[in-house]
């Protein structure tokens, strides 16, 4: 029997990883991230003026996404799904230079979080209503880490 194409229909997993943020449960929030498709936005500069060929293993160009300042920290900035990526280009659209395009790139959740450098947050759904922030160090070592591994604001003992 085929799948029933509304089943197959890629989820928003945005509001699942507002409520774990929300309640600081850092290891549901990287398991519902991990799980699903996540979009960064590539940023165009004179180093990296078009997109590297992610397939290519051997392409010596860069990929730079776009980081944010959140809580006094540099954080990728990354999306749920498109919808939001769109939302968040449309409230700052004024900014930009007139047909300016800047251009998204799907990963796994694995991808994103695996790569993340131990010293920059993470800002997900930036501009919506689902926007939440996850500090440095929250998933250090990412593969299989615990949240006790990482540093807790506020915990005390």
């Amino acid at each position: 029997m085929a799948p029933d194409p509304e089943e197959t229909q890629e989820v928003d997993l945005g509001g699942l990883v507002f409520d774990a943020c929300g309640q600081e449960d850092y290891e549901t929030a990287e398991r519902i991230l991990r799980s699903g498709m996540i979009y960064v936005l590539h940023q165009i500069d004179e180093s990296s003026p078009d997109m590297p060929d992610l397939e290519d293993e051997d392409a010596e160009a860069e990929f730079n996404v776009v980081v944010a300042e959140a809580d006094g920290v540099i954080a990728i900035m990354c999306f749920t799904a498109l919808e939001h990526v769109d939302a968040f280009l449309d409230s700052i659209s004024e900014e930009l230079p007139e047909d300016f395009e800047i251009p998204v790139v799907g990963m796994d959740g694995n991808t994103l979080i695996d790569g993340l450098p131990d010293d920059m947050g993470l800002l997900v759904n930036a501009g919506t209503e689902l926007e939440c922030f996850f500090p440095p160090g929250v998933w250090a070592g990412s593969e299989g880490a615990e949240p006790e591994d990482a540093e807790s604001e506020g915990e005390e003992e």
